[in-house]
């Protein structure tokens, strides 16, 4: 191909990208909702001729371009909505889609708060804007309900024994399985602290008349079914401290009784810190190999009853590195410190899209706290403690957002996590794809005319003034 000819070609496709540049023709699609006040659904994925073109905006709207030389065929789809299709003419300027919403229910599983048994004929009222349904729960305890709102609703609840609730709920829990649990209307419970720090008390027995009711829990509570207006013996014992007894009414108005526990004489206390200073909770501590419990979420223990001398010390926790000495006790009380170093795992976080190929440059954040940036192989490295549960999030421009939630186990040495990032392809893949598509078609035809131009001129005999010219030519070479 000579250089005229190249020039003449490139002229061409110059000349057609123009055309087509001024001849693409714009389509704006509006999503609503086929509601009375015609809301806008942003994040509605339109596609064009079976090809995903984009996504609805805050308002609903998503501007496309096309050729403009055949009719398109439209499908909108959004969660929560019935799809929509349907045919646009070349020339047609815009498209208003309204969606209908899917038929939806509220599923209301009433349960009782102490026992997480399932309430029964449970009176279930869903109210919503100037609309409202009731039903009762069935045997399971489980109300279903229609979704009768486009927002918030507001859910209330009785049922013969229980104290009635009343609760907002969002449009995120249409569809899915709501579970309220009541407190009975005998409820009565025991709240246990120390009287000298005020922090609660785990595992501190409760008797009723010397009836053995059962141990507070991690806030230091028991709740108990309890008629009222009537007297009763308490007893509130724990390990370490000295009892607490008292003969009083419960009246019909109380609900809560306060205990405070006084510590029992010559109690030594064992405090558990990390490394930064900070109480660590369920560290069992160990004296002479046997157990005497574990440290309370302010990282204490109790070590009652122990005669003047020296003690071996143990302090262990599944993650945290274990903490041993000798300890002398004098018999007057007092305070013990450990500190434990936390268990750390080497992690490694890898960015990778869908045919697993490593992804460089894409943030990287941790339960929210920003990392860093993927390498060059598309990893970054941390430590991490062990025996929890990370949430790992990855973005990068051009890609969905990816998360990978994740457990650190202890044990492991190494751990590598891989965050899934997906390709946006975004609303400009229709428009290069039609643009494409034209340009590839007017390439074929332009060479196709020169090499047929170029077949036919070698094909023509020439004449003999042309002979001789090619000869002389010729033997001037």
């Amino acid at each position: 191909m000579s250089a005229r000819d190249s020039a003449f070609i490139l002229a061409i496709l110059i000349l057609a990208c123009l055309a087509l540049h001024v001849n693409a023709v714009p389509l704006q699609v509006q999503v609503y909702e086929a509601s009375g006040n015609m809301t806008p659904l942003p994040y509605g994925y339109v596609f064009v001729n079976g090809a995903l073109a984009g996504k609805t905006g805050a308002n609903g709207i998503l501007v496309l371009n096309h050729a403009g030389t055949s009719t398109l065929e439209i499908l909108v789809q959004k969660a929560g909505y019935e799809d929509w299709s349907g045919m646009v003419g070349k020339s047609e300027p815009g498209l208003a889609v309204h969606l209908n919403r899917k038929a939806l229910t509220v599923n209301v599983t009433v349960i009782d708060a102490d026992t997480l048994s399932p309430i029964s004929n449970a009176s279930v009222v869903l109210k919503g804007e100037n609309a409202s349904v009731s039903a009762q729960t069935g045997p399971g305890g489980t109300a279903v309900l229609p979704a009768i709102a486009l927002g918030g609703y507001t859910v209330e609840v009785h049922a013969i024994n229980y104290v009635p609730r009343e609760m907002q709920v969002g449009l995120e829990t249409v569809g899915r399985d709501l579970q309220i649990p009541l407190l009975t209307d005998n409820r009565f419970s025991i709240v246990v602290r120390d009287r000298e720090s005020g922090e609660v008390v785990v595992d501190a027995g409760v008797t009723v008349d010397d009836d053995l009711k059962g141990t507070t829990d991690v806030r230091g509570i028991l709740t108990l079914p309890i008629p009222r207006d009537k007297i009763y013996y308490l007893k509130v014992a724990r390990l370490g401290y000295a009892p607490y007894l008292e003969r009083r009414l419960i009246s019909s108005s109380e609900a809560v009784v306060p205990v405070l526990l006084e510590r029992a004489p010559e109690a030594v206390r064992v405090i558990v810190h990390d490394e930064v200073e900070h109480p660590v909770g369920g560290a069992e501590v160990f004296v002479g190999g046997t157990s005497h419990g574990k440290s309370d979420t302010n990282g204490k223990v109790s070590l009652p009853d122990l005669a003047p001398g020296e003690y071996i010390v143990d302090v262990r926790h599944p993650e945290y590195t274990g903490a041993k000495r000798s300890v002398i006790l004098d018999g007057k009380g007092g305070e013990v410190s450990f500190n434990l170093t936390p268990l750390l795992s080497d992690v490694i976080i890898a960015t990778e899209d869908l045919d697993g190929l490593l992804i460089t440059g894409a943030e990287i954040a941790i339960d929210g706290r920003y990392l860093g940036v993927s390498g060059e192989n598309g990893e970054i490295r941390t430590k991490l403690r062990t025996n929890r549960t990370y949430l790992f999030t990855a973005g990068k421009e051009g890609y969905f957002p990816g998360t990978t939630q994740r457990e650190v186990p202890t044990g492991d040495l190494l751990v590598r996590v891989v965050v899934p990032l997906i390709f946006d392809t975004g609303p400009i893949t229709m428009t290069w794809m039609l643009t494409g598509g034209v340009i590839g078609a007017i390439v074929v035809l332009i060479i196709t005319a020169v090499l047929l131009h170029r077949r036919r001129g070698k094909g023509r005999r020439p004449s003999k003034e042309r002979r001789s010219q090619g000869s002389t030519r010729k033997g001037e070479i």
